[in-house]
């Protein structure tokens, strides 16, 4: 989502819930979480239910996402989905195309 489409999605949530959270904090969470919605509503469900910080919040989506990664690793995926990953992880490829 774009950024105004993510601050207004949080916004919502939250005004939904009855949660106060700072302009200046939503912004900070668009901006690390780069409108992904799947991550902004799992901050938002943290922060809400929880009344977690966000620095917390991140650190275990992230040890998430590399559980995640790790399964779908050790299902004997093919030695050319490792190479790709790395180079994503990288920064070495930008694009698809050729």
């Amino acid at each position: 989502m774009s950024r105004e489409e993510s601050l207004e999605f949080l916004r919502r949530g939250f005004s939904e819930v009855s949660v106060r959270v700072s302009e200046d904090e939503l912004r900070e969470v668009v901006d690390r979480l780069d409108g992904v919605i799947g991550w902004l509503t799992y901050y938002g469900y943290s922060r809400s239910v929880g009344g977690r910080d966000l620095e917390s919040i991140i650190s275990d989506a992230v040890n998430l996402a590399r559980q995640e990664l790790d399964n779908f690793l050790s299902l004997r995926v093919s030695r050319r989905y490792r190479v790709v990953l790395r180079l994503l992880a990288s920064g070495g490829v930008k694009e698809w195309g050729c």
